[in-house]
């Protein structure tokens, strides 16, 4: 009998993979007998045409053009076709990884074609899901907080898409399909929003000289420039005074509250833009340093009242790997039932010893030593204090007050 229940079908999902390599070919309507000597695999109708999938040196042997190849890994669980969430999941798994997955339901199996080079990683990668076990979660763990896990880690293809998240800053210079970021927005904007107030909104920065004179703002923000895209959130707490005046009702909320519920919007939905756009194989880097120059911002962006940046987002297929950025321990950052760091200092002590000892700060390399000296010690805790040992962005609360925030 077909099974329905999801945790059976992955937990028997045997997966194999035939010999073999595959093409998707297109011939028109009418011309099937032309081609049944070929014994394709399947066959699909389409507006456009017939649809062939078919071994590859077939579809050579009969000079029908297609675009790359695949393998074929059929998952040996016997699924019902009214099942619900297999191809989401096997599908996500893949996706997770950056593999693309093309899933033909038939009458008693599923089957994946997979690009023909990712074919071996995609098998391993559904063995582990159906095994519902990652060995290198674990690994993954002490990567990101430098210690072993101290219980059993769960682990799919988000989790792990985000457990080995890193930023970039140097891009290959191809650009971004549009379509693929006006879906990136779309997941952003599915994001959660306080009360349902959607008070989040984005500025692309197209205008490639408007990004130059961006970029040129300060000397650490020079490298946005070159950027395949560059978006600036903000929170935008305009557009629900201007309906309440629309609706000639009063907007009674004008204090602190109304500028951070729009900052949190903007923020979960950037990060929301991040993981969206990160599922596809982007890089991505959140800029904060463009309020470093607030008010020449906000004069290239044309903000009105109430509307103000959160943080730059810079967008592209990255020239390089990146790293994994080592994070404070969840013994640090997860409290339960009541915030509690009476342990603070000796556990971020011991974290900066396991970052140092992955990534260490040369000499040169250390903040501000002509006031604080080169440290032998020298950790997170070292850097990230002197940074915030000299006053930075002073005039951001009056710029939130000239928006016409009441931040009382």
């Amino acid at each position: 009998m077909s099974e329905r229940d999801l945790a059976r079908l992955l937990a028997g999902l045997s997966p194999a993979m035939e010999d073999g390599e595959f093409a998707f070919c297109s011939v028109p309507h009418g011309s099937s007998s032309d081609f049944d000597r070929l014994q394709p695999r399947g066959t699909f109708g389409e507006a456009e045409g017939l649809t062939l999938v078919l071994p590859a040196e077939r579809a050579r042997a009969a000079a029908l053009p297609f675009d790359g190849v695949f393998r074929l890994i059929t998952l040996g669980v016997q699924s019902s076709l009214a099942a619900v969430g297999l191809t989401a999941a096997v599908a996500g798994a893949l996706a997770g990884e950056g593999i693309s997955a093309n899933v033909v339901a038939a009458f008693h199996h599923d089957h994946v074609f997979v690009p023909a080079a990712d074919a071996n990683r995609a098998l391993d990668i559904l063995k582990a899901l159906s095994a519902g076990v990652d060995d290198d979660a674990p690994a993954r763990y002490r990567e990101r907080f430098g210690e072993m896990p101290d219980r059993s880690l769960v682990d799919n293809g988000v989790l792990r898409q985000l457990m080995t998240r890193r930023s970039h800053r140097r891009f290959r210079p191809e650009p971004i399909d549009p379509s693929l970021l006006y879906s990136l927005f779309a997941a952003a904007f599915s994001a959660p929003s306080k009360s349902d107030l959607q008070q989040a909104s984005v500025v692309r920065v197209t205008d490639r000289d408007r990004l130059r004179r961006i970029a040129a703002l300060d000397d650490k923000v020079r490298w946005i420039a070159d950027a395949p895209a560059f978006m600036v959130w903000c929170g935008d707490n305009r557009r629900i005074r201007r309906l309440a005046a629309h609706r000639d009702h009063p907007f009674a909320n004008d204090h602190l509250d109304a500028f951070m519920n729009a900052a949190v919007d903007a923020g979960i939905a950037m990060q929301s833009f991040i993981v969206a756009a990160e599922s596809v194989g982007l890089g991505c880097c959140p800029v904060s340093e463009v309020r470093d120059h607030i008010d020449a911002l906000d004069r290239e962006l044309s903000l009105p009242d109430h509307v103000f940046p959160v943080a730059g987002l810079c967008v592209g297929w990255p020239a390089e790997a990146g790293h994994v950025s080592m994070r404070l321990p969840l013994s640090v950052t997860v409290h339960e039932n009541a915030y509690d760091d009476g342990e603070l200092v000796e556990r971020v002590t011991a974290y900066d010893r396991r970052r140092e000892a992955a990534r260490p700060t040369p000499a040169h390399a250390q903040r501000d030593v002509a006031r604080f000296g080169v440290s032998d010690d020298y950790g997170w805790s070292e850097h990230r204090t002197r940074q915030y040992a000299r006053p930075m962005r002073t005039d951001f609360g009056a710029y939130v007050r000239r928006k016409k925030f009441d931040l009382s």
